[in-house]
């Protein structure tokens, strides 16, 4: 009976104790929403989409809006806005390459909710309508390399009100701004976009402490307690390993060999020989009487030829041959080159850039006259049955005659050369660049490699 009457006792301080724990625990701690998408669109590219790269490019000209989702079912179950006490999204700006601001917007409702994989300048204002704006934040050098915080709080609380569907929030360029923001798919850094969550708690209330009760039986292990609060960000890991060196280019056209210089003067001729031994005189024979003069008679043997003297001495080397001229060799690229045969791109001379409609951008002043040839190309995909791609050498905004053509035919590798004997001069301080026009319908997206040269 005593037993049973202790182990009551036990019993119903272990509920009053559990009862503290829910009731007079101050409950705070915070959750972070798992990102679930992540690309950007480009006005320039409409049908491109970017969801698989490492990082965001937003910007006024062109216009590149982002676009970020995350999904909240990692908050505790039954939440709902009222619980919410500070929502805040973090963005880590890696590049700062024009100041302005930032416009953070809610994205509405669509039929067809977008994804990342498949976002597109032509789709998003169905799949992806811009709605009220939430903040404006002004981003600049400072910024760069960098998180930016950024407080969403009644966006997430209509998002667990059920105010409005959670289609995600729109990172939209104002003021002439020009930046580029990390992504999930960004490998090297793990700074991707974060939604850190903090829930509101409870105030404690405690009451006048009673006196010390007997010690009781152990008593069942507790429940475990509530995560606490996410510590601060630690530091940044070391640089990863650098990837693998990327396939080498191909090689330019060989240089034209320069004239051989004219032939040194003859060295003067070595002394002769001495000459060799005569050979032993016959025995005279009788003097005979005077007769008819006979036939004369056979010449004798030649005698042994002597030694040979030795060498004379060697000639004066002539001076050496002019230099023959020197060619200038280019080799350049172009990125992203698209499918619509009514855009005419523009690629450097020297270095690999994005295809651009805007020529200024990427022309190289020649400082010699010179002579432009040998123009050579390597597509890295095929254009397409019907399709084809020309490449020309630009002087001074005008094509030259030094060009090729890829013909889409399947056949590998995708390479076009100017014909050896095509030439076109300029003069010094001519501005040059690599013109590239498609045919047909729809030609395949690809990138292109180039070299040529500009002869003295």
């Amino acid at each position: 009976m005593k037993n049973k009457i202790l182990n009551m006792s036990v019993l119903l301080s272990f509920l009053f104790l559990m009862v503290c724990v829910i009731f007079f625990t101050q409950n705070l701690f915070a959750a972070q929403a798992k990102l679930t998408d992540d690309s950007y669109t480009n006005a320039s590219k409409g049908n491109t989409n970017y969801g698989s790269k490492p990082v965001m490019n937003i910007s006024v000209s062109p216009n590149q809006t982002g676009y970020i989702k995350f999904d909240l079912s990692t908050l505790p179950y039954g939440i709902t806005g009222d619980d919410i006490d500070k929502a805040t999204l973090y963005l880590y700006v890696s590049k700062a390459k024009s100041q302005g601001n930032l416009e953070i917007k809610r994205i509405g409702q669509s039929g067809i909710p977008w994804a990342e994989n498949n976002i597109t300048n032509n789709n998003a204002t169905s799949s992806a309508p811009l709605a009220e704006s939430i903040s404006l934040v002004n981003i600049n050098s400072s910024t760069a390399n960098s998180f930016v915080a950024i407080d969403v709080t009644e966006l997430v609380k209509g998002w667990l009100n059920n105010a409005y569907p959670n289609n995600g929030i729109a990172l939209n360029p104002s003021s002439g701004i020009s930046i580029e923001i990390d992504t999930k798919e960004n490998k090297l850094t793990g700074h991707e976009p974060k939604l850190d969550i903090s829930l509101k708690g409870i105030n404690v209330i405690y009451g006048p402490m009673g006196p010390t009760g007997p010690e009781g039986l152990i008593g069942p292990t507790g429940l475990i307690g509530m995560t606490g609060p996410t510590g601060q960000t630690g530091a940044t890991g070391a640089t990863g390993i650098t990837g693998p060196t990327g396939p080498t280019g191909a090689t330019g056209a060989t240089g034209i060999t320069g004239p051989t210089g004219p032939t040194g003067p003859t060295g003067p001729t070595g002394a002769i020989g001495p000459t060799g031994p005569s050979g032993p005189t016959g025995a005279t024979g009788p003097t005979g009487p005077t007769g008819a003069k006979g036939a004369t008679g056979p010449t004798g043997a030649k005698g042994a030829t002597g030694s040979a003297g030795p060498p004379g001495a060697r000639g004066v080397t002539g001076p050496t041959g002019p230099t023959g001229p020197r060619e200038i060799l280019f080799t350049g690229g172009m990125n992203n080159l698209t499918t619509n045969t009514s855009d005419i791109l523009f690629g450097p001379p020297l270095g690999i850039a994005d295809a651009t409609k805007t020529e200024s951008d990427v022309q190289l002043e020649i400082k010699k006259d010179c002579t432009l040839r040998n123009l050579v190309v390597y597509l890295t995909a095929d254009p397409g049955a019907g399709n084809t791609r020309t490449f020309t050498i630009r002087k001074g905004e005008s094509d030259s005659l030094v060009k090729c053509t890829i013909t889409g035919d399947g056949t590998s590798p995708y390479i076009c050369s100017s014909p050896t004997t095509t030439t076109d001069t300029i003069t010094a301080n001519t501005k040059v660049t690599i013109k590239a026009t498609a045919s047909g319908s729809s030609p395949a997206a690809a990138d292109v490699a180039y070299g040529f040269e500009c002869a003295p």
